[in-house]
């Protein structure tokens, strides 16, 4: 039977999973469900209920919208999830409401005037229904005025629509306000005998008139301008319907007619129109965008076995059948987008259907079901790219092009009932955690004792809840004839194995693969051991502190925060020494008594799954094979100190800069030639400058005789002395030192034999690679007592481990940016240094790069800029990281547009936006760009976001045409430009062939460090094995130059041009850091933003 994943079900999706293994993605244009209590879910339900005050609200709806009873109550209140308020009230006292389901009708606030308002799923509605001429003369509705109230503010859009904000966030929209009358005819529908659709307070009937309601706000009042000509033109048909409408939620369907019209009547009807109107003589198109994620489970990367398109028609034009079509189109950029941007990009499929109820006959709605191979194939493609939406639109026009335009193809579609269903498989992975009986396979081969052995890995497969995989096993000894045989069957994630019986002396190889009944996994890699009797057995190993992994389940959760715990090696052998160690071959000795068990305490290298390798060696010297201990740390331990040294605008202190970030610890004081420099790290803060100055704490902040951790952002200026970054004093020299060492030319952290004069030094882990001078770089260092290994991490990467066969605790002060020797201060950093953090644990590349748990990573990106357009007014757009300035200029005719239910620049050929006072990044730093971009039209070069220099732009971040195979198409590509010069030679990393139909999310990186440039479009793409990789990058042969200029958007600068390469399409949530994100840092922030975190 099939079973549904409600963990993962939004009120847009569901994903279900079948019996044979295949899942199918759910999703459709309205919410279906609203959360409940306890993980549970209930069906939406907008019908009026009263509270025990009185006002009337839905039962079930994703807004928390109520309507008064009447009275002088508020006529209706919306309340965001923060507990901000909007309230929309009448001028006068309200008559009694009378409630019909989901919405309440107040009679008569004007003569012959009621006043409904309606509850939807995501907001509300309120409709003016004039039902006379002589109401419709009132001077009253010339301008009809409401009140508004509450914590929000209200703004009007470029376009009319209205935008609803409270403290920078965007509480609810409201499309451009309409107006429609109850006509039902037209001159050739009286003629044909046409049945047209009347019009009600929810939505126009097919003959009516329509037309705008302008719109005016104050800090008080929102008020409704009718057009004049419809409301008491001697044509119009009473009743007459004046509706604005608010929206908490993303609109996921749009119309466009080819009258270009941007008003109409409310997108909160259901009625999706297709063809030529039979009123108006517009043509109309109808697109649907459909989510491909639900709560992180998504199409990326799937194998798409069917797709399905549903919909149900309520009304057709002819009586027989006519055909409508489908097609991939791009994401509509507000409910009403314009005929220009209604793309039809490729044709899907489609159906002939006929709901012409009345004239004809009066059958059910049929619900039409559209699929073919070339739907399927296309959301293939869209799985491939990892797309975050899918949009289809509903159109008259046929594949070769025709027919758009026949009267007989007119027809309207309940939107609400829209529903994308793909049917998809997960790819099944290669097996991992490869196993010779309790001994795991490495990159050498295995040495096993016994001729009967049972080889076994874990089947992957992301669909673990019912599929069930069989696997094939090749085997056979290394040179010989390989055989081949069935694993024991496996859900995905569980263990899968085969026995071997008999095996003699000698060498041997084996290799599985999975199969799922849709498609096979990869080969694993081979897997080699030997069979040798004269080896003893593998060590038992065991921890109470950190409980080890069952294969192919769970991993308990330790409660220690990745701090040293206690392991036990045993032996029923005559052992003497045990090695052991985090990776295969392990080397570090640990000497026993013949036999003898041993418990040691070691730090953990990482966080999640850890493996630990021992092995044992007997009397004779003989080595068994290693024995792996599986375990998984759950969270981490904070930093014991940090500083940040820098002071950040808008008001940053001294004080602050050099205070503790761990409450209620040592700040650091300054002496000598210490320094706040500007702009050297962060375009608009000050940075701690050493040039023969220092800081220090009172007291000792780590014990340096156990295992320790510290981390810091460096810029080196010279390289003629030593300079320590970090460093922690006994009574004549430092205990530890971190820093910059003369002799070696590189970072390095040194250890010394004892607090005396007469100290040397012991051991020094040495960085492998080379500071670049006036390059920010992240440096951190790391030693495991328990391990006794020292390391150095260089932006991320481990370099230099060595033994340290224990050390001695320094009980002093720690410093930074000098160094203390023989009891002199001595060896001054010279250059800056910021953000620097103490811990007493070991690190790891996770606590680096990814950050462990709940901590962020210690060499994350320092965001300066983010503006997502969503709560900006008129010409500006305000920089949503505070203090830090930069909002950006808008140069018309660029504008702030509806766009996906929220708000985004529009750019057109010549226009833009540009930051205030100058640019947000240092360009000779490492730095990364990011940003949604939809394109309308594919140009030549399309600029995204740039940053100027004096002459020319240092980056772009666009958009480039190409041709293949003689069809144009266009490529998404990241740009350096070597110089400031018009004539200056340019580093560029591009995608492959861009799908440019629809909204794609850019990150750009410069890596100063590795001088290397990385493009990631719709995040990084996997390697064979897992890790995140970029989908273009590139080397550049110099470090880039420091461009000053504003950061712009939707432009390039170029030679004596101040605007080039403009991009023409919507731009959104663009955000700029200083420092350069990593693969699988770009992948997180990607996978973060796509689901709106």
């Amino acid at each position: 039977m099939s079973v549904e994943a409600l963990a993962v079900r939004t009120p847009y999706t569901q994903v279900i999973a079948a019996p044979d293994g295949t899942v199918t993605m759910a999703s459709s244009l309205v919410p279906r469900w609203v959360p409940g209590e306890n993980g549970s879910w209930r069906d939406v339900d907008p019908s009026l209920v009263a509270g025990a005050d009185g006002r009337l609200r839905p039962r079930a709806s994703l807004a928390r919208v109520s309507f008064s009873p009447g009275g002088d109550q508020r006529l209706a209140e919306l309340v965001s999830a923060e507990g901000k308020t909007f309230s929309l009230s009448w001028p006068t006292v309200l008559p009694a409401g009378t409630v019909s389901a989901d919405a309440v009708l107040y009679p008569n606030v004007f003569p012959d005037v009621d006043l409904k308002v309606r509850a939807t799923v995501t907001g509300f509605t309120h409709t003016l229904v004039v039902k006379s001429q002589e109401a419709a003369a009132n001077p009253a509705l010339v301008r009809i005025r409401y009140v508004l109230g509450g914590d929000a503010v209200v703004s009007e859009t470029p376009q009319g629509g209205l935008r609803v904000t409270a403290d920078g966030r965007l509480l609810a929209s409201a499309s451009p306000a309409s107006m429609w009358d109850s006509a039902t005819t037209t001159t050739e529908t009286a003629q044909r005998g046409y049945l047209a659709e009347p019009s009600t307070a929810e939505a126009s009937g097919d003959g009516a008139q329509i037309a705008p309601v302008d719109v005016e706000v104050s800090d008080e009042h929102l008020t409704l301008v009718p057009d004049p000509g419809l409301l008491t033109g001697a044509d119009t048909v009473f009743p007459l319907y004046i509706d604005p409408d608010f929206s908490t939620e993303e609109r996921n369907w749009a119309y466009a007619n080819s009258s270009d019209t941007t008003w109409g009547t409310s997108p909160a009807e259901y009625a999706a129109r297709v063809g030529v109107d039979p009123s108006s003589g517009w043509t109309y198109r109808s697109m649907f965008r459909f989510p491909t994620d639900a709560n992180g489970v998504n199409l990326d990367g799937k194998q798409i076995l069917q797709a399905h398109f549903t919909i149900t028609l309520y009304h057709s034009y002819d009586c027989a059948p006519t055909s409508v079509n489908i097609w991939r189109s791009r994401t509509p950029a507000s409910p009403r987008t314009s005929w220009a941007n209604a793309k039809l990009d490729k044709w899907l499929a489609w159906k002939d259907a006929a709901a012409n109820k009345g004239v004809c006959y009066d059958p059910a709605d049929p619900k039409l079901d559209f699929k073919s191979e070339t739907f399927t194939n296309d959301v293939q493609v869209a799985a491939n790219e990892k797309w975050d939406y899918y949009t289809v639109a509903l159109s008259a026009k046929d594949l070769n092009g025709s027919n758009e335009t026949s009267q007989g193809r007119w027809k309207k579609f309940d939107q609400s009932t829209a529903l994308l269903k793909v049917v998809y498989n997960s790819y099944p992975e290669a097996p991992s955690a490869m196993r010779v009986g309790a001994t795991s396979c490495g990159t050498s081969e295995l040495v096993m004792s016994g001729g009967n052995q049972i080889l076994a890995s874990v089947f992957g497969d992301d669909d673990t809840t019912q599929q069930t995989l069989t696997g094939t096993v090749e085997y056979g000894p290394v040179g010989g004839t390989v055989s081949n045989a069935a694993t024991t069957t496996a859900t995905g994630g569980k263990v899968a194995s085969y026995p071997l019986t008999g095996l003699a002396e000698g060498h041997y190889q084996w290799r599985m693969r999975s199969d799922d009944g849709y498609a096979k996994s990869p080969w694993s890699p081979w897997c080699y051991f030997q069979i040798d009797s004269t080896v003893p057995a593998a060590p038992t190993i065991t921890s109470t502190d950190y409980p080890k992994c069952v294969p192919g389940s769970d991993c308990p959760q330790t409660t220690l925060p990745g701090l040293a715990g206690a392991f036990t090696f045993s032996t029923t052998d005559d052992a003497v020494k045990y090695l052991y160690g985090w990776a295969g071959e392990p080397d570090t000795p640990l000497v026993v008594t013949v036999g003898a068990s041993k418990t040691i305490s070691l730090s953990p290298p990482g966080y999640g799954r850890n493996i630990l390798y021992v092995r044992t060696v007997d009397t004779a010297g003989n080595q068994s094979a290693d024995a792996t201990y599986e375990f998984e740390v759950g969270r981490a331990a904070p930093p014991v100190a940090g500083w940040d040294m820098e002071q950040y605008p808008p008001s940053g202190t001294p004080a602050a800069a050099l205070g503790n970030t761990v409450s209620g610890g040592q700040a650091l004081t300054t002496t000598g030639s210490f320094s706040w420099d500007a702009d050297t790290r962060l375009v608009g803060a000050k940075t701690a400058g050493f040039s023969g100055g220092a800081a220090q704490t009172a007291l000792p902040v780590v014990d340096t005789s156990t295992s320790f951790s510290m981390s810091a952002w460096v810029r080196l200026t010279s390289k003629a002395t030593s300079g320590s970054i970090i460093g922690q004093d006994g009574a004549y020299n430092n205990g530890i030192y971190f820093g910059y060492v003369d002799d070696f030319g590189t970072w390095a952290l040194r250890f010394t034999t004892k607090d005396d004069p007469t100290y040397t030094w012991t051991a020094s882990a040495i960085a492998t690679s080379t500071p670049v001078l006036g390059v920010w770089t992240h440096v951190a260092a790391t030693y495991d007592a328990g391990a006794k290994k020292a390391s150095m991490f260089i932006n991320g990467v481990r370099e230099g481990t060595i033994d340290v066969d224990g050390h001695w605790n320094a009980t002093g002060k720690l410093r930074v940016g000098s160094g203390f020797h023989r009891g002199a201060v001595t060896d001054y950093w010279q250059g800056q240094i910021a953000r620097v953090r103490i811990f007493n644990r070991v690190i790891g590349q996770d606590d680096i790069v990814e950050g462990a748990q709940d901590l962020k990573p210690l060499m994350g990106s320092n965001a300066v800029a983010r503006w997502n357009f969503d709560t900006d007014f008129g010409s500006t757009a305000v920089n949503q990281v505070p203090g830090w300035g930069h909002n950006l200029s808008i140069s018309a005719p660029a504008s702030l547009v509806d766009y996906n239910s929220s708000f985004a620049l529009g750019t057109e050929p010549s226009g833009y936006a540009q930051s205030s006072g100058g640019g947000t990044l240092r360009t000779d730093q490492s730095f990364t760009v990011t940003a949604w971009a939809q394109l309308n039209s594919v140009q030549d070069t399309a600029t995204v976001v740039s940053q100027d220099g004096t002459v020319t732009s240092a980056f772009r971040l666009q958009n480039r045409k190409i041709t293949v195979n003689g069809i144009e198409s266009s490529q998404w590509c990241f740009s350096l430009n070597l110089a400031d010069t018009a004539t200056s030679a340019a580093t560029t990393a591009c995608a492959p062939e861009a799908s440019t139909t629809d909204i794609t999310h850019l990150i750009g990186v410069y890596d100063a460090f590795r001088n290397e440039i990385r493009l990631y479009v719709n995040g990084a793409r996997l390697d064979s094995t897992g890790a995140a990789t970029p989908v273009a990058s590139s080397s550049v042969p110099s470090r880039l130059w420091n461009s000053t200029g504003p950061t712009a958007v939707g432009r390039g600068k170029s030679g004596t041009s101040t605007v080039t390469d403009t991009f023409s399409g919507y731009v959104d949530d663009v955000a700029v850091f200083q420092g350069a994100m990593t693969s699988a840092q770009a992948d997180d922030f990607y996978n973060k933003v796509r689901v709106g975190a």
